[in-house]
């Protein structure tokens, strides 16, 4: 679940195509979203699926294959990894991630290619996470112990252990009071939960930017004056249906850049005022528009000028 409302379940292929079902409704009903087709014999593992938004999620296989999507399910790229059994998947943005089991790969791409460092975990891993934004730092569980890196691997300390067997972990960064934790919990056999929570020291005011915003918000593009590219950056605090477009001095639209519903979180949009559905845009003022119906049932308009120079 990515919020209240959405969430994503994967179930092993029936009849030679994957089982991908989305709710939008906290889980009352579901919908098949994908028409993503088995290779060979291959199956799901329980713990290999990651989404870090409405748009981008991957899941692991049997078969040394990782699938993934940006946008929101609707069409999947594959990859492979250097082992078979893929138990857990877990990234930290588009682009930066891990999977893991009989041994450990990484991205920098956001899974396109997968590749393995010197340092290794003693046994099997069952289940790995990492928090939105905290770039370096991930968990994994070996049957009764959680190991962490906070360097991508380049290093591994042993975080906790006891007797009963783990079976996943989950962690996410949350603000308390003035403060951000990384906080989560480890669950296993006989009814074992172990909570995690480690102070998260920004040092930097746009590393909390990468937090869960507050309030709706669209920020002035940049660089502005633009030629022919530009980036708009907008926040939502929750859930919400978007529209983005960009109109010209008269008023006619010439782009409409986002019309689907995106997570709870801070969004970029690199527009190309080039490739305008065929327009030849001359320069000029031009107006960008945002419109955010959120889940919560709060809605936001907010419109900003930006000058094309060429």
């Amino acid at each position: 679940m990515l919020d209240a409302s959405n969430g994503y379940a994967i179930g092993n292929p029936i009849s030679g195509q994957w089982l991908i079902l989305k709710t939008t409704d906290g889980g009352t009903s579901w919908n098949s979203i994908s028409n993503l087709p088995q290779n060979g014999s291959e199956k799901g593992l329980s713990n290999s699926m990651k989404w870090i938004d409405l748009q981008n999620g991957w899941f692991g296989t049997d078969a040394s294959r990782i699938y993934r999507t940006t946008n929101g399910g609707q069409t999947w790229s594959s990859s492979t990894t250097s082992f078979q059994n893929i138990n857990a998947v877990t990234f930290t943005d588009i682009s930066s991630g891990v999977s893991a089991g009989e041994d450990i790969n990484w991205t920098s791409d956001g899974g396109a290619t997968w590749f393995t460092k010197p340092g290794q975990i003693s046994g099997e891993i069952v289940s790995a996470a990492s928090s939105k934004q905290i770039p370096g730092k991930f968990l994994f569980i070996t049957r009764n112990e959680v190991y962490k890196t906070d360097d991508y691997g380049d290093g591994y300390t042993l975080s906790y252990s006891q007797e009963d067997t783990l079976k996943f972990v989950d962690v996410d960064a949350i603000k308390i009071g003035e403060n951000y934790w990384i906080t989560g919990y480890a669950v296993g056999d006989s009814g074992t939960i172990a909570k995690y929570k480690e102070l998260y020291l920004v040092t930097e005011a746009e590393a909390i930017q990468n937090f869960i915003p507050e309030t709706f918000s669209l920020k002035q593009n940049y660089p502005n004056p633009f030629n022919p590219t530009t980036n708009i950056e907008f926040s939502l605090p929750v859930a919400a249906d978007v529209q983005l477009v960009v109109y010209n001095i008269l008023g006619q639209q010439v782009a409409s850049l986002i019309n689907d519903q995106r997570s709870a979180g801070n969004h970029s949009v690199l527009w190309n005022a080039n490739d305008s559905n065929g327009m030849k845009l001359s320069s000029g003022i031009y107006f960008y528009m945002l419109k955010a119906s959120g889940v919560d049932g709060n809605e936001f308009h907010e419109i900003k000028k930006m000058v094309l120079l060429k």
